[in-house]
């Protein structure tokens, strides 16, 4: 078995993918045509910062597979940080960050819920990615005030369960 098949069996076997990552030659975590988001998520980068996010860094609450942290990464993010409280998703964002092609240096992810951030340390992060938690919240105001004093510049906060492009937060 070649090593493309090898990871394309591990990409089956770590299914269902909820975000498509393109990790390397043509192979990604969610074969479908389109790639609505990640060309949402760099225009907006590009709107705030036209030159890219080259020493910025990205924090990721509820990452799923930490799609939005590799996006991070090829606009020059520093560092990313993702976590998820679903261990799955978060072998699944390990799997990409051990196989992508790119740059994946300062790029972490974690399992850890939201209400554990203060684990962290005083950790701060230049760009904070709040999307498709809020509604699964006990507490959702409390959530966001924990990732917002961490936040220096911008905070991204998504309370839509549907994305512009159809697919789900």
């Amino acid at each position: 078995m070649s090593s493309a098949a090898q990871l394309q069996n591990q990409i089956a076997e770590l299914g269902p993918w909820h975000q498509n990552i393109e990790i390397k030659d043509g192979i990604s975590t969610f074969p479908k045509v389109g790639g609505g988001r990640r060309r949402g998520f760099q225009q907006l980068m590009r709107q705030i910062w036209p030159d890219g996010l080259s020493g910025k860094t990205f924090i990721d609450s509820a990452c799923n597979a930490g799609a939005y942290c590799f996006w991070a990464k090829e606009l020059g993010a520093s560092e990313t940080f993702g976590f998820d409280v679903r261990e799955e998703w978060i072998r699944q964002a390990r799997l990409v960050l051990d196989n992508r092609e790119g740059p994946t240096d300062g790029m972490t992810f974690e399992r850890m819920d939201l209400y554990d951030i203060p684990s962290i340390g005083d950790r701060r992060f230049d760009i904070a990615w709040f999307s498709g938690i809020f509604y699964h919240l006990p507490d959702p105001v409390t959530g966001l005030k924990l990732v917002a004093d961490r936040t220096d510049e911008v905070l991204y906060v998504s309370t839509g369960t549907l994305t512009v492009d159809g697919e789900g937060a």
